[in-house]
């Protein structure tokens, strides 16, 4: 009878930690949740002339649940360290940021991510936009 129980539990182990998504928020599950949804500025040409910020907006299906969120702006298509512009951690849940336009150029192309953290320390995946300045 202990046999079987043991040989039963080192076959559910396995099972544990390949199929963890089954069993809900637990294992294998502590990263990934759903992805921050961006809206603007997104695969759009930005004219910055007309006023002193640009508004970062985006949804999430987890707001509720939300410590903070984190944006990283970026110079280019790269979204290396080198070429990081902005890094802001902005608590509640508030879904817009307002960014000064003087920090972009005209006629440049910028990139953003951002990525929720839960109450919990859990991490959504991030989410990416690109959008031009000025230009054509």
């Amino acid at each position: 009878m202990m046999n079987n129980f043991r040989l039963l539990m080192f076959s559910m182990v396995p099972a544990l930690f390949l199929n963890a998504q089954m069993f809900g928020p637990g294992l294998g599950s502590a990263y990934k949740r759903d992805p921050v949804f961006l809206y603007t500025p997104c695969v759009e040409n930005i004219d910055p002339e007309g006023g002193d910020t640009l508004k970062f907006r985006w949804s999430s299906t987890n707001r509720a649940t939300v410590r903070y969120y984190d944006l990283k702006i970026y110079k280019g298509y790269d979204t290396k360290h080198d070429n990081l512009l902005i890094h802001k951690t902005l608590y509640g849940n508030d879904t817009t940021a307002d960014i000064p336009v003087d920090t972009f150029e005209k006629g440049n192309i910028y990139s953003w991510a951002l990525y929720y953290v839960l109450y919990g320390g859990l991490k959504s995946g991030k989410s990416y936009c690109s959008f031009s300045v000025g230009g054509e």
